[in-house]
């Protein structure tokens, strides 16, 4: 027999969806997520971070501004 000749009987199993489901892992009991979790039962969600802009990073303007540009705005 060829070595692939055996292949075709495999891969049928390793198909999604066509093999069994598995086993959910269980996770560890962590105190840091636990406290979280009763925190936000009682107090709700915090609100999302929001980016401060830094000012250092700010764009400048490439060219220099022009008569136009300074009597429109």
């Amino acid at each position: 027999m060829p070595a692939d000749s055996n292949r075709g009987a495999h891969q049928e199993i390793l198909v999604p969806g066509l093999g069994m489901a598995r086993k959910k892992k269980v996770k560890r009991f962590r105190a840091v997520t636990a406290v979280k979790e009763l925190a936000r039962e009682r107090v709700g969600m915090p609100p999302p971070t929001q980016v401060v802009p830094d000012r250092k990073k700010r764009k400048r303007e490439k060219h220099k501004a022009t008569l136009e540009r300074l009597l429109e705005g």
